[in-house]
């Protein structure tokens, strides 16, 4: 038999250090009990340096950065913007290609009327 997946709760704590203050991503055990609030001790990605968090179940998880991996340059967010645009201009023209089609065919493309 296979062992279930701990269910959890995603958290975002932050580095007590007064120089780093670096915010993280912890994972906390998801139960349908209530639990005793207690200290737990986190070290920080960045300044590596141990602190309390105060949570309502243990930790199974993290820390992990809060940053997604591929967060985009905010000097790129003209070129985003005309891709996101691109992108938006060609569903919409497939999703009319496919109606098109659709009646051509006798089948219902309700589910491709939205906005």
């Amino acid at each position: 038999m296979e062992a279930k997946p701990a269910r959890y709760v995603i958290m975002t704590i932050s580095c007590s250090e007064f120089d780093c203050q670096e915010r993280q991503v912890i994972h906390v055990r998801a139960r349908a009990a209530f639990a005793q609030i207690g200290p737990q001790v986190v070290e920080c990605l960045k300044c590596h340096k141990s602190f309390e968090v105060m949570i309502p179940d243990e930790i199974i998880g993290g820390p992990f950065s809060s940053v997604p991996l591929e967060t985009p340059d905010l000097t790129d967010f003209g070129l985003k913007r005309q891709e996101w645009a691109a992108h938006k201009h060609g569903e919409q023209k497939l999703r009319r290609e496919l109606i098109e089609l659709g009646k051509e065919l006798g089948v219902s493309t309700a589910f491709l009327d939205y906005e």
